[in-house]
């Protein structure tokens, strides 16, 4: 699910940002990975090179309460084309380091080394989030550790429903009612 309205997103409150500018802001994604080498700071964020077929980081450990409308913005590039996730946890006690496989939702990267804001709602079903794992797009045979990703931020937003002007619902029938009738 994607939030689509940029008007909505223009006044959304960010509760949380990571934006890569230093190394030990790096170095806390770092920490936890999978089939992910060469996880450095670059001019642009934060670098890495993908080895195999589940590529992932992970944040460092923070505390939000879990509204389903929150969302998270990604902006990123990558020569790696194809599906990743946003996997979520509420603990770390789990066989996978506090995450579980139905708690997660799809994203998929553009593999064309350009900028990309990816917009990703994972409706919540939590009622706090201490942490997210980025999972990219698997690399095989000859792309294993030549494909990359930079991450130059990852927020947590919520919706600023409060602040967004209310309208009114306008039903028009006047070119048929597409099937629909009253009861």
């Amino acid at each position: 699910l994607a939030i689509g309205s940029s008007a909505l997103m223009a006044a959304d409150k960010c509760l949380i940002e990571w934006t890569f500018k230093t190394a030990d802001d790096v170095a806390a994604w770092a920490a936890k990975t999978s089939h992910v080498s060469d996880v450095t700071l670059c001019e642009e964020g934060i670098r890495g090179v993908l080895n195999d077929w589940d590529p992932w980081i992970t944040s460092p450990t923070f505390h939000i309460k879990a509204k389903p409308w929150q969302y998270v913005e990604i902006i990123a590039k990558t020569d790696a084309n194809g599906s990743g996730n946003i996997f979520f946890t509420d603990t770390h006690t789990s066989p996978y380091d506090g995450f579980w496989p139905r708690l997660n939702v799809g994203v998929r990267f553009t593999g064309d080394n350009q900028w990309h804001t990816y917009t990703v709602t994972p409706g919540w079903t939590l009622k706090n989030i201490i942490k997210i794992r980025l999972d990219f797009p698997a690399v095989y045979e000859a792309d294993k550790g030549k494909k990359s990703f930079v991450v130059k931020s990852i927020r947590i937003m919520e919706p600023d429903y409060e602040s967004t002007p209310p309208t009114t619902p306008r039903w028009s029938f006047r070119n048929g009612s597409a099937g629909w009738h009253a009861a």
